[in-house]
């Protein structure tokens, strides 16, 4: 695993589990990982991230247009927001021959508190959901 130069890494069992959830989805569908990247048919690459995300409640109006005396402008009255953590992976399959990307597979989740506590379950949901197109037909 390669981490980005301006990313921190993973924490190491969030690193393991989608490492070992990506493995055992691949041989699910009777690929078998190889020690030596030479002779490997393709490599896997993964980025993970996360965001902070803001909805806002039905309650809340927004309102767009020119003001009195002129000028653009938005306006939002009223309610609330719920704010909470997005968050995302993207699984890349690369050619080890040519050393390009051939498939691109994506997805991102609301992490909620019981995600927190069970994220080897919700790793595994979301790397399956991903690979499930992996290989194209």
């Amino acid at each position: 695993m390669r981490v980005g130069e301006t990313a921190g890494p993973p924490s190491g069992t969030l690193q393991s589990d989608i490492m070992a959830a990506i493995q055992s989805r691949l041989e699910a569908n009777n690929f078998h990982l190889v020690d030596t990247p030479e002779l490997a048919d393709f490599l896997v690459s993964f980025s993970i991230g996360s965001r902070e995300s803001v909805k806002p409640d039905s309650d809340t109006e927004k309102l767009t247009g020119s003001g009195g005396r002129g000028g653009w402008g938005t306006a939002v009255y009223g309610g609330d927001s719920d704010s909470y953590m997005q968050g995302i992976l993207v699984i890349d399959i690369i050619d080890a021959a040519e050393g390009q990307s051939v498939w691109r597979g994506a997805s991102s989740k609301k992490i909620t508190a019981d995600d927190r506590e069970n994220m080897a379950e919700v790793i595994n949901a979301v790397v399956d959901t991903i690979l499930s197109d992996y290989p194209p037909r």
